[in-house]
């Protein structure tokens, strides 16, 4: 059903045609700015933490430093689990009902994430930007 379309169509909603031109223009842009982030940031994060560290200034290595001790994975592992149990708790507030499928998949995420961070699975630092992939704003 999608196969025959563009990712710029993917990125159009309905009430862009109903709206102002300007104000339709500028949530489209920003919706192409966003994705581009959310494509982008964790790589980058992934790539600039475990290659070229000696672009990060010394106060912030050293703060990821200190909060990835006792982490047993590379930045990579992390970042991947900590997407896929995002998905899976995505997914399963899909399958229930409205009224409480999305708060089972939000208060979940935190949840779990809570949980990995309390364990050690996972550092905070990761543990924060995939609650912002997912749109989920949290503070520790």
């Amino acid at each position: 059903m999608i196969i025959p379309g563009t990712l710029i169509q993917f990125l159009q909603a309905p009430e862009d045609y109903s709206q102002n031109y300007v104000i339709s223009s500028a949530v489209r842009f920003l919706r192409i700015v966003l994705m581009l982030l959310t494509l982008f940031l964790l790589g980058l994060y992934i790539s600039v933490t475990t290659f070229y560290q000696e672009m990060i200034p010394t106060k912030l290595v050293l703060s990821i430093a200190s909060s990835k001790e006792g982490v047993p994975f590379p930045t990579f592992i992390e970042v991947l689990s900590m997407l896929i149990a995002f998905e899976v708790l995505v997914g399963a507030g899909l399958r229930l009902p409205k009224s409480i499928g999305q708060a089972v998949s939000i208060v979940g995420a935190v949840v779990v994430g809570q949980a990995a961070v309390s364990a050690n699975v996972v550092s905070p630092i990761v543990y924060l930007q995939s609650l912002q992939l997912q749109g989920i704003q949290h503070q520790i």
